[in-house]
């Protein structure tokens, strides 16, 4: 039986270099929410530019200064350190030509700002090529050993870690991960899910043959799969939204449709939830599809917020307010 949430999500919001203004909207957001907990990048590629420790204090701080605890996921390799393709420029999908590197990063996140985080993830959708090169580590074995590199460093540390984010719930990559003595090191496999908005039966990202159900399912698939392999790992959705894209009475449509796929997520079992995301993006703005992937662009992808790039908030700004203040009330009566 599917337990509902005694608690509202976290949310997943990354932010772009140098992006201050950005990082003072969404503190007046979250203490607006009473959020918790914010998943985002500390982006490997950008503590390495010019001015990267001086962006990272800064945005570290600022969402501290909330109250809020971090999920830092570590990823995007510096194109300076990346290993080489033929016949392509360097990309933050590509692994690290030194593994090891990543290790040394990971050290230096958890030295400066282990402060302000119990958990940690180790890379965002590793199973996805505009994160994670498939060609030049098609079965992972590259991402395995950079990993286990880190995560003695994460586990002296007292830190525990989450791994995946899968885009979407892949068991075969599971499995190798196991194979290779991944998964038995970590606390935590974290999965992605936009149902209403990508996936379907014929989402050509899904693993062949397997038709989308609901979100409750992926959830119940991963922990049977980590069940079966001996593993007590807790089982996370590290993002999920639904976009608002559309004109006129689509959008309002899918207003709607986005308060009624929260309420799905809030029904869940996962074990921590994290919302995709803050603010809609401007459609001026690069994103990792176009740049690693050379997709064309998608409307859906820039309407995720939870407010427009105008700062109008949408229909499910109001209703998480709404849980928020009773979810707050109810904890004072309580107290």
């Amino acid at each position: 039986m599917v337990m509902k949430a005694q608690k509202l999500p976290g949310i997943a919001c990354w932010f772009p270099f140098h992006d201050y203004e950005l990082i003072q909207e969404t503190c007046t957001i979250i203490k607006e929410l009473k959020i918790e907990e914010v998943r985002t990048a500390f982006s490997w590629a950008d503590w390495e530019r010019p001015g990267g420790q001086e962006w990272f204090d800064y945005m570290v701080g600022q969402l501290h200064s909330q109250g809020v605890m971090l999920v830092p996921c570590l990823f995007y390799t510096p194109l300076h350190l990346a290993m080489h393709k033929k016949g392509s420029k360097p990309q933050t999908s590509f692994p690290p030509n030194n593994l090891e590197d990543f290790s040394v990063f990971t050290a230096k996140m958890i030295d400066r700002y282990g402060y302000v985080f119990e958990w940690i993830q180790l890379w965002n959708e590793a199973n996805w090529q505009v994160y994670w090169d498939q060609e030049l580590d098609p079965e992972g074995k590259l991402f395995a050993q950079m990993v286990k590199q880190a995560i003695p460093i994460c586990h002296h540390a007292n830190k525990k870690i989450v791994l995946g984010g899968l885009s979407p719930y892949d068991p075969a990559w599971v499995k190798r991960m196991f194979d290779y003595g991944v998964m038995q090191n970590v606390q935590a496999l974290g999965i992605h899910a936009f149902p209403r908005t990508w996936v379907g039966p014929d989402q050509t990202r899904r693993p062949r043959g397997k038709p989308w159900i609901s979100l409750e399912a992926e959830v119940q698939d991963a922990r049977n799969q980590l069940k079966e392999l001996g593993l007590n790992t807790e089982v996370w959705i590290t993002e999920t939204g639904h976009s608002t894209w559309g004109q006129g009475q689509e959008r309002e449509q899918n207003n709607q449709v986005q308060i009624e796929f929260f309420k799905e997520v809030l029904s869940t079992s996962a074990d921590k939830v994290f919302w995709y995301t803050v603010f809609d993006l401007k459609y001026q703005a690069e994103n990792d599809n176009t740049l690693n992937n050379k997709m064309e662009f998608d409307e859906k992808l820039y309407n995720f917020g939870l407010a427009t790039v105008y700062r109008n908030k949408k229909p499910l700004f109001h209703y998480w307010r709404r849980l928020a203040d009773s979810f707050n009330n109810r904890k004072l009566l309580i107290s």
